[in-house]
């Protein structure tokens, strides 16, 4: 295994390379030895001695041909691992590695601060990847993939494509730790379900296409990218805010649409039953006029009673209107009141809307109620107005109290 090989390295005191090879002239002890051991019974891709240990009075002698391939690899710094590892570019960060200075393995606790920074540019590659839907697309020398993004059409500028090469170069490694929480909540196919994700996922690529295209003449878009990942996802979750408000702000211009059509229609339902019962109005008047024409005492009682009956079941019907009136005041004010609490919380320019539908609700609503309460009205007005006639014309004692009512108040 490699690590056997680092073991001997370090073993050895990390002697210089020399075009990949190290040597050791030195005492022999047991961390020589057993490394030793363990190097001469590895595959030879992980590397060989070029010289076999030699052992002469405690000293050993030794060189030792170090591998470059994906099984283990020397590098001399992070640098040198970005300029001579290929599948860095492509968003993979090498499995087996060494780092002479650090002295570090790859693997090994607490590594050096721009090979996290690496690490991180490589993640970047691959969920960009993914946002892109670009697969395992490569460019012809297999070095780095080719990440396709698209501007949209402007005023007088047509779409654009921007193909962004994912060629990793220092500059990229000079950036703090990259966030890449939002980008990865995006693209995690757990969240495929989740609301707005597709709009989410093209604002976002949006904002990459945006920040490319800022970038310098000449200047590695991906590069640039990296260098300006802060203002990707200030771009994101800005476009993100405006898209959410826009929607907000749409959906309640539907929801209040909906509420008014849907309350209207209510008051328009109360006002054609109130139109419908007013046939039967003329009823008691003509009651009334019965009673005034008639002379015996039976038929005008019964007419009386008749157009009481009458009375009484239109002022039930008016009655039952008015408390289906006052259901409907009570639903909208619980419905407006939840619909105005939300447009406080998106946006003011929908409150003038709301303000005129809640006026013209009110406004409807206090005409069809001063309509029903003139109608009771008026159907009482023949009971009562029959009720005199009857008492003036076949009771005489209410016409001698009338008649000295009527002389007192002359006098």
């Amino acid at each position: 295994m490699f690590s056997s090989v680092i073991q001997l390295y370090r073993a050895s005191g990390t002697p210089r390379l020399e075009e990949a090879l190290f040597r050791y002239a030195g005492p022999s002890n047991d961390a020589i030895r057993r490394a030793i051991d363990a190097c001469e019974g590895l595959p030879p891709y992980f590397g060989r001695f070029e010289e076999e240990p030699e052992t002469n009075s405690g000293e050993v002698t030794f060189s030792w041909l170090c591998a470059a391939n994906e099984h283990g690899r020397f590098y001399r710094n992070v640098s040198d691992l970005v300029a001579n590892s290929q599948s860095v570019h492509r968003g993979v960060l090498p499995g087996a590695f060494y780092l002479v200075e650090g002295d570090y393995l790859a693997g090994d606790p607490n590594p050096p601060e721009e090979l996290e920074r690496l690490e991180r540019v490589c993640q970047l590659i691959g969920l960009l990847e993914r946002l892109t839907g670009a697969g395992n697309s490569v460019t012809a020398d297999g070095e780095a993939k080719t990440l396709l993004f698209v501007l949209p059409a402007g005023d007088k500028t047509p779409p654009k494509t921007l193909q962004l090469y994912t060629q990793v170069h220092p500059t990229a490694l000079k950036v703090g730790v990259l966030e890449l929480a939002p980008l990865r909540d995006l693209v995690d196919p757990s969240s495929d379900g989740a609301l707005h994700i597709e709009e989410r996922r093209s604002i976002f690529r949006l904002a990459v296409a945006d920040v490319a295209a800022s970038a310098p003449s000449g200047s590695p878009l991906f590069s640039h990218v990296v260098m300006q990942w802060d203002e990707v996802l200030g771009k994101f979750r800005h476009d993100i805010d405006c898209y959410i408000s826009n929607f907000s702000f749409d959906r309640l211009r539907t929801e209040l649409a909906n509420i008014q059509t849907d309350f209207s229609a209510k008051l328009t339902k109360v006002m054609g039953d109130t139109t419908s019962r007013f046939l039967a109005l003329p009823l008691p008047y003509v009651a009334l006029a019965g009673i005034i024409k008639s002379d015996d005492i039976l038929p005008s009682y019964l007419l009386f009673v008749g157009a009481l009956v009458l009375v009484l079941l239109y002022s039930a019907t008016v009655h039952n209107q008015q408390l289906e009136l006052g259901r409907t005041k009570s639903a909208f004010k619980l419905v407006f009141g939840r619909l105005i609490k939300s447009s406080k919380q998106t946006t003011a320019e929908i409150a003038k809307p709301i303000k005129e539908a809640e006026t013209a609700f009110h406004i409807q609503r206090r005409f069809l109620r001063r309509t029903l309460i003139t109608l009771r009205v008026m159907a009482w007005v023949p009971i009562f107005g029959g009720l005199i006639i009857l008492a003036y014309k076949f009771n005489p004692f209410f016409r001698e109290w009338l008649a000295a009512s009527l002389q007192q108040l002359v006098i």
